[in-house]
């Protein structure tokens, strides 16, 4: 018994440092049925497109672009629950495409014609646009750099004799930020 778990042991610790690399699909693989899946949907076989993107995502290959077009397929097809959805996903890949901007603003209209989940507070809404226009990479690196800068204030409030209340205000107005 302990030579099998001597020998399963360090297998399995293999598999756990090379995670799943082998369910990887090979990037001319992904390609390849990425363009098949294009090709499919500009011929209107939209259950074909969208099986094709579905192996993509199985195979460990996903983004921005590939979440757009399933999107778009689910649109196509009539499924607005799964459009939205891919939608948002790709949103978080790249917040910025004007185009994925207004398809899935003209879906969630579709979805809520009425517009029953668009009554939000203004700050909310603020915030919500705020977060939603950076990528995460880019929010992390921004909220680093809002610590550092305010590590550096803190030295410099520090050394520099500042009062209690300047130094309040000053990390009141930094929080805020954060």
């Amino acid at each position: 018994m302990k030579a099998i778990n001597l020998i399963l042991l360090p297998i399995c610790f293999l598999f756990l440092i090379t995670g799943n690399g082998f369910a990887q699909m090979s990037s001319d693989e992904a390609l390849s049925d990425f363009v098949a899946a294009g090709i499919a949907y500009k011929e209107g076989r939209y259950d074909a497109a969208i099986s094709q993107y579905d192996k993509i995502l199985n195979g460990g290959r996903a983004s921005g672009p590939l979440y757009y077009n399933l999107g778009n397929s689910y649109f196509k097809k009539g499924n607005i629950g799964k459009a939205v959805l891919n939608y948002e996903r790709a949103r978080k890949l790249m917040p910025r495409d004007s185009d994925l901007n207004f398809n899935h603003e003209f879906v969630q209209s579709k979805a809520d014609p009425y517009g029953y989940g668009t009554q939000s507070k203004f700050l909310d809404m603020l915030v919500q646009r705020h977060i939603q226009f950076y990528t995460l990479d880019e929010m992390v690196i921004i909220l680093l750099g809002i610590v550092i800068v305010a590590g550096i204030i803190f030295l410099i409030s520090l050394y520099g004799h500042w009062t209690e209340t300047i130094r309040g205000w000053v990390f009141l107005l930094l929080a805020l930020l954060f």
